[in-house]
């Protein structure tokens, strides 16, 4: 059986902090949820907000250590992968020599901007040369955690995957007929959470010009407040300003189930955002027959590599995303094609290839003891 451990972060001033911020670190359950080939168990790990972040990692390893060491018992697990570098791999390199045990950390995209910040780059450089192995999802990553000091031999870049069971196309037609959307609108569609790294004030920013071109524009924003925050405030004050009302929905949160249809009733996916690993949203618009415009940040470009798939454009520069959007809207895309690429990227390719990974580090890790 597989065992995930997904941390709850919680501290003791987190109901204060709620009445005045609502959204501020829900509340979650701390339990162990059944799933169908797995389980996951959401142990707490006290976790402070504002100046105490550096002692994240610290307090995670001391809140998940005596639970480790019970869930042990049960499952006697041999190999620890923490995801995020900061603080998920600096509290696994502890665990890792607490247990004795090899440890590997998988980069996702927020190890770019943390680097910049010089507690959490002393961390993280310690923890990525601890570490048996890194995985990143993409070779820009891979570059940060070499400038942090992990060798080039220790990397591996293992792209995320679509899963094309979920995400498939639904027809245009019949999606926006299920979403009570136009027929003949231009639709542009973002998924993600509400905060100013996705760019989604961008795109509004540049949204009077392509209704001045199209005419019958709508603007979809899938998504809700995230760990990172909540814009979406601001995003509505944006709209108001500029009296998109009628052009930009805000759907929120959106079952995971039900995105396909967002995806096949847009005739674009936009995302101009300032950063990202290997951004899911995009192959799952693939996925669906959509092609996406986005910004040359992190591994954007590695996923949108060709002209077939859609257009990246130079962070900041809006006459060029404008210029993008209005072409994308224009141009006569080959959906099967679209569609094909992403079905050649499936999770299971990916899990296999993480698979070996794991292999190989246990193998060296036996090979250490038996000297």
């Amino acid at each position: 059986m597989v065992r995930v451990v997904a941390p709850v972060p919680f501290s003791p001033i987190d109901p204060i902090a709620r009445r005045f911020k609502k959204e501020f670190r829900p509340a979650k359950p701390c339990y162990g949820l059944i799933e169908p080939e797995f389980k996951i168990d959401h142990p707490p790990f006290l976790c402070f907000p504002g100046t105490f972040k550096p002692a994240d990692s610290v307090l995670y390893f001391v809140s998940l250590y005596p639970f480790l060491k019970k869930f042990r018992r049960s499952y006697d697990f041999n190999l620890i992968d923490a995801h995020f570098a900061f603080p998920d791999g600096v509290a696994a390199a502890l665990l890792a020599q607490a247990f004795k045990v090899p440890f590997t950390i998988t980069l996702r995209g927020t190890e770019l901007p943390y680097s910049k910040i010089l507690s959490r780059r002393f961390q993280m450089k310690w923890a990525l040369q601890k570490a048996s192995q890194v995985i990143s999802v993409s070779n820009s990553l891979g570059k940060v955690a070499q400038k942090l000091g992990a060798g080039s031999d220790k990397i591996r870049v293992i792209p995320n995957g679509v899963d094309t069971d979920k995400f498939s196309p639904v027809g245009k037609l019949k999606a926006r007929s299920v979403l009570m959307l136009p027929e003949k609108a231009r639709i542009l569609l973002s998924v993600g959470g509400l905060v100013p790294r996705k760019g989604f004030h961008r795109v509004i920013r540049i949204l009077p010009e392509i209704i001045k071109k199209f005419g019958n524009v709508i603007y979809l924003v899938v998504g809700g407040a995230s760990v990172e925050g909540d814009y979406s405030i601001e995003l509505k004050n944006k709209v108001f300003e500029k009296s998109l009302e009628d052009n930009v929905r805000f759907i929120g949160a959106v079952d995971p189930g039900r995105l396909s249809e967002y995806y096949s009733a847009a005739d674009l996916f936009v995302l101009p955002t300032s950063n990202e690993g290997w951004a899911n949203v995009f192959m799952e618009s693939l996925a669906c027959g959509t092609p996406v415009i986005s910004t040359d940040v992190g591994g954007n470009r590695e996923v949108i590599y060709k002209d077939e798939l859609g257009t990246i454009v130079p962070f900041g520069d809006d006459e060029r995303f404008c210029q993008a959007v209005i072409y994308g809207l224009e141009k006569d895309w080959d959906k099967n094609l679209l569609i094909s690429h992403a079905r050649k990227r499936n999770w299971n390719h990916v899990s296999d290839e993480v698979i070996s990974v794991f292999n190989e580090c246990l193998a060296r890790s036996k090979e250490r003891c038996a000297v």
